[in-house]
C-alpha cells in the first residue's frame, strides 16, 4: 500500500462503483450468488484466511445498506434513468442466456463431434 499507493476498495474489482454494486449487491440479492465465496477460496488456499474465517465473513451481508442507497442514486444517474426506473429494473424476473438467441445447440454439436472424434482415437 506504501510502496504502490494502492487502495483497498473493500472487495475484488470494487474500483467501479458499478461493478461493486453489481458483484456486492445485484448478484447477491436477485441472483444469490456471493461472489465472495470464489475471493474466500482463493485466500484459504494461499493461507491468507482459514476456512472458519471464511465462514464467518460469509454470515455477514456481503453490502452496507446505507452504501447500498448512495451506489443506487449514482448507477441510476450514471445510466440516466430515475431511481424508480432502476428499482423496477432490479425487479423483473431473472433471465439467464437461454432466454435470448444463442449457439447453445451448435455448440453442443461441436462437442458432441469433437468428443466422438477423440474416443475414435482412442480405440
Amino acid at each position: 500500500m506504501d510502496n504502490l499507493n494502492w487502495k483497498d476498495y473493500g472487495g475484488k474489482h470494487h474500483e467501479s462503483k458499478i461493478t461493486a454494486f453489481w458483484q456486492g449487491y445485484v448478484m447477491y440479492e436477485k441472483f444469490g450468488i456471493d461472489y465472495r465465496k470464489a475471493i474466500f477460496s482463493s485466500q484459504i488456499c494461499l493461507h491468507q484466511i482459514s476456512r472458519e474465517e471464511a465462514l464467518e465473513k460469509l454470515k455477514e451481508q456481503p453490502f452496507n445498506d446505507e452504501k447500498i442507497k448512495e451506489d443506487k442514486k449514482y448507477i441510476a444517474k450514471k445510466f440516466g434513468i430515475t431511481g424508480e426506473e432502476l428499482e423496477q429494473y432490479l425487479k423483473l424476473p431473472s433471465k439467464t442466456y437461454v432466454d435470448f438467441p444463442n449457439n447453445k445447440k451448435l455448440i453442443e454439436f461441436c462437442y458432441r463431434l469433437y468428443n466422438k472424434h477423440l474416443n475414435s482415437k482412442r480405440v
